[in-house]
């Protein structure tokens, strides 16, 4: 089995063509900036959009451990049950994470078949960190395969070499994300070493079709020349071809609000694109084809 939060189809953004992303739910990292921070936790979570709340109390009357017509949701009382969510009319609590079979998720997948023949499409997965659930990837992956669908990997690499050596074979694209080479910048933005990360690049390669490694431009994080060259070099010292710098953004705000936490990058500012467009160029002067996204 499996733990999925949410099956995107119709996705342009994650490979060739027209594709399902599946975001696979917990990551060995927690960055700052994270665009999907309700990936992060491996297990449920409750979500609360407050903005859509009626105030009417179904969730408390709904919660078995409900205290003075209070509900549970934030407390050490709360048993993620569900209930609550299935009770909120206004969809203002939504529970975020499920557990699914490789059988059943490849039986939802093969629905877009004919779209994806069509447009050159497939499958990604994606997180969270897909690596952190290994068998459950490997096994649904062999399956799409035996069907001829193009697959994707989104990784930050943080990864044993079982994992990789068990799924990233089976894949046709991997994106692999080089934030920065500095260990300590690493650890100050994500919360861990980048030791096992740099360890594994040259074994992706060894493994790997196809990949394009991904930077992503933070502001006050990685967003100087000096860090960059610094990839870019890495990058090209291992026959890498293929580069995507990624612009940082904000609308992720609101999940972070959902999720009852601080988004400390709510008010920085998305690299303007003529610095992208400059920091680009710092990998196309290494040999690379560096492509700015976002």
């Amino acid at each position: 089995m499996g733990f999925v939060f949410n099956l995107q189809p119709f996705s342009i953004h994650d490979g060739p063509g027209v594709r399902t992303a599946v975001f696979l739910k917990g990551c060995p990292l927690s960055c700052r900036w994270c665009h999907n921070p309700e990936s992060q936790a491996p297990g449920r979570e409750l979500l609360y959009h407050a903005a859509r709340c009626a105030g009417c109390g179904e969730c408390a009357g709904a919660c078995p451990r409900a205290r003075d017509g209070r509900l549970a949701r934030g407390t050490k009382d709360c048993l993620l049950c569900g209930r609550c969510a299935e009770a909120c009319y206004a969809g203002a609590l939504e529970m975020c994470g499920y557990e699914i079979g490789p059988e059943a998720l490849f039986e939802r997948l093969m629905a877009d078949e004919a779209i994806y023949a069509k447009s050159g499409g497939g499958v990604t997965f994606s997180g969270g960190e897909p690596l952190m659930q290994w068998r459950f990837v490997a096994e649904t992956a062999a399956l799409l395969k035996s069907r001829g669908i193009h697959l994707a990997l989104e990784t930050c690499l943080h990864a044993s070499r079982e994992a990789m050596e068990a799924v990233i074979p089976l894949m046709d694209l991997v994106y692999a994300d080089v934030k920065c080479v500095s260990s300590d910048l690493h650890r100050a933005g994500t919360g861990a070493s980048n030791e096992r990360i740099l360890q594994n690049l040259p074994l992706l390669f060894s493994l790997a079709s196809r990949v394009i490694l991904r930077t992503p431009v933070i502001p006050g994080f990685n967003d100087d020349e000096e860090e960059l060259i610094r990839v870019a070099e890495l990058e090209a010292g291992l026959g890498a071809r293929e580069a995507e710098l990624m612009t940082f953004h904000n609308a992720c705000a609101g999940k972070y609000l959902s999720l009852g936490r601080a988004f400390e990058y709510g008010h920085a500012q998305p690299p303007a694109k003529e610095k992208m467009e400059r920091f680009a160029d710092l990998f196309r002067a290494r040999g690379l084809r560096a492509t700015v996204r976002g």
